[in-house]
């Protein structure tokens, strides 16, 4: 059976970029990272450690319908739809429909802003209509 490997991960007090990497076996390391990148870090080892799926992508990459239907977790059909109908914006390249993933990012946050506005309005009704939730 293999060992395995402990990273031990931490940020120095004196300053936010400043960040010490031990892992069992191998020298220590000091790195100075810009504070965002030690967000994006963090968020990526705790996905991990939580055995989560997933990806890193730069924000001008350009996604298929397949891609972007995927990560909005809908049928491609449907994503089609929305592109058409005006949904978010994209660009052929032949017969190819692809999407940046900047709009795809911005369609989702729309998509939770009308979602929470819908909540909102459903729980005041309920508290106008006494349902006692």
């Amino acid at each position: 059976m293999r060992k395995q490997s402990h990273q031990h991960w931490k940020k120095k007090a004196d300053s936010p970029t400043d960040l010490s990497v031990d892992a069992q076996g191998l020298p220590s390391l000091q790195l100075k990272l810009p504070k965002q990148a030690l967000q994006v870090l963090q968020e990526v080892l705790s996905l991990i450690s939580e055995g989560k799926p997933f990806s890193l992508l730069p924000s001008d990459v350009e996604l298929s319908t397949q891609e972007a239907a995927d990560l909005l977790q809908i049928s491609r059909p449907h994503l089609i739809k929305l592109l058409e109908d005006g949904a978010m914006p994209f660009k052929k390249v032949g017969t190819h429909r692809r999407i940046s993933l900047s709009a795809i990012i911005a369609y989702q946050q729309h998509q939770k802003e009308l979602q929470s506005e819908a909540l909102d309005a459903l729980a005041e009704q309920a508290q106008t209509l006494n349902f006692g939730y």
